[in-house]
């Protein structure tokens, strides 16, 4: 019996876990088209990063997490729209120089061109904790940069571990597109949740050092 009831917890556990990535993913993808995609995907990642780290371990109503969505949604939307604009500035620059490089015929283009691959995945390496870092505290674009690269570098075999987890389920979504309109961003982001708790807390002391700096 007590293994039995062992079991039922858990399994009502986890349903409560399915349902709350469920309602979060339909958020993130209202509220990505409410901000037109390209407005609305910054803010609606990082909204829903919030709402599952404060709902995954909490006793709160699952009918609250429309309200929490929003206002976290509303809270990040000019500072993730920046940040995202960061983002898609330094990606242009880096596949527009290894396009350029590509074709170039020179040995030296092929230093410079693995150069430029290093340098991608080392800022796709830091996506999480930007993340992490812009749904913690408001900071400069500066701050946050630097913040991010702290986190990354104070362990780097997670920050590998965590960028080969979300290659692979990324090359599992493009086989079967389908599921990411279920579960697409939800998956990843409970498993940042569960992985960024450590991390947060180096962030907050590294956050409280730079504000009492000031």
């Amino acid at each position: 019996m007590q293994k039995a009831s062992i079991f039922e917890g858990k399994l009502y556990a986890f349903s409560m876990l399915i349902a709350l990535a469920l309602l979060v993913q339909f958020l993130w993808i209202a509220f990505t088209i409410v901000g037109l995609v390209v407005f609305g995907y910054y803010p609606a990642t990082i909204a829903a990063f919030q709402t599952l780290r404060h709902f995954k371990n909490s006793d709160t109503p699952y009918k609250e997490i429309p309200t929490f969505y929003l206002k976290s949604y509303l809270n990040h939307f000019k500072h993730g729209n920046v940040i995202g604009v960061v983002n898609i500035i330094v990606i242009y620059i880096l596949v527009t120089n290894m396009r350029l490089t590509s074709v170039m015929q020179s040995d030296v283009n092929i230093y410079i061109y693995t150069l430029f691959v290093g340098i991608l995945i080392a800022f796709f390496v830091l996506q999480p904790y930007l993340l992490m870092v812009i749904s913690e505290s408001k900071v400069s674009i500066k701050r946050t940069i630097s913040c991010a690269v702290l986190l990354a570098f104070s362990s780097p075999f997670s920050s590998i571990t965590i960028f080969i987890i979300l290659i692979v389920y990324g090359i599992g979504l493009w086989l079967v597109p389908s599921i990411y309109m279920v579960l697409g961003i939800s998956v990843p982001l409970l498993l940042l949740v569960s992985w960024a708790e450590p991390k947060i807390r180096l962030l907050t002391l590294s956050l409280e050092e730079y504000n009492s700096g000031k």
